[in-house]
C-alpha cells in the first residue's frame, strides 16, 4: 500500500517533510532503530516530528494521529528522500545505512564511520538546540569534551545519529 510504504522513525525539534515539484512529489523516509528493531515512516507534505520532554513523536500527515518514541530507546536515526513519480520512487542521495558513531557513550570524542570525505556536522542536544557545528574528514575524531552528560544527536549528510556524553 503506497500510503504505508514504510513504518516508524524519529528526529528533534518540529520538521516538515516533503515538498511537490513538477509532478512529483517528494518524500522522506524516517527510520528508528532501537534495541528491538527498525521502524519507518514515510513523512508527507503536512507530516512532522518534533521532541515532546524524553520522546520523539512522529505525524507523518500531520493529522494528529502520531507514533511516540522514549529517546533512550534509540540508537540510530536515518533519513532517504523519495521522489514519487508516475512510474514509482527513486531513491535520493546516498545509503545513510552504513553509518555510524562509536563510541556509543563518549567522555571526549566520537568518530562517524560510513561517511567519504569530508562532511559538515550538527551536534544537538534533546531539547533540539544546536549545541556545536563543524567539518569533519571520515574517520577524523570530533571533540564532545566540553559538552555536558547527556543524550545528543549528530547531524550530517541529511543522517541523524544518538550519542551519550559522559
Amino acid at each position: 500500500m503506497r500510503t504505508k510504504l514504510l513504518k516508524n522513525f524519529c528526529l528533534f525539534s518540529t520538521l516538515a517533510f516533503g515538498a511537490v515539484c513538477a509532478n512529483a512529489q517528494l518524500l522522506t523516509s524516517v527510520s528508528v532503530q532501537t534495541a528491538d528493531g527498525c521502524q519507518s515512516y514515510t513523512m508527507y507534505n503536512s507530516g512532522k516530528m518534533y521532541f515532546s520532554e524524553n520522546q520523539l513523536v512522529i505525524d507523518t500527515v500531520g493529522d494528529g494521529n502520531v507514533v511516540v518514541t522514549e529517546l533512550e530507546s534509540i540508537e540510530k536515526l536515518l533519513f532517504s528522500t523519495f521522489q514519487y513519480t508516475s512510474t514509482g520512487l527513486v531513491q535520493m542521495g546516498f545509503d545513510a545505512s552504513a553509518l555510524a558513531v562509536s563510541p556509543t557513550f563518549a567522555t571526549n570524542q566520537i568518530v562517524v564511520t560510513g561517511v567519504v570525505g569530508s562532511f559538515k556536522y550538527q551536534i544537538i542536544n534533546v531539547s533540539g538546540s544546536v549545541v556545536a557545528t563543524g567539518t569533519a574528514e571520515a574517520g577524523e575524531p570530533i571533540d564532545v569534551s566540553s559538552l555536558s552528560e547527556g543524550v545528543y544527536f549528530i547531524r550530517m549528510n541529511g543522517s541523524i545519529l544518538k550519542f551519550g556524553n559522559l
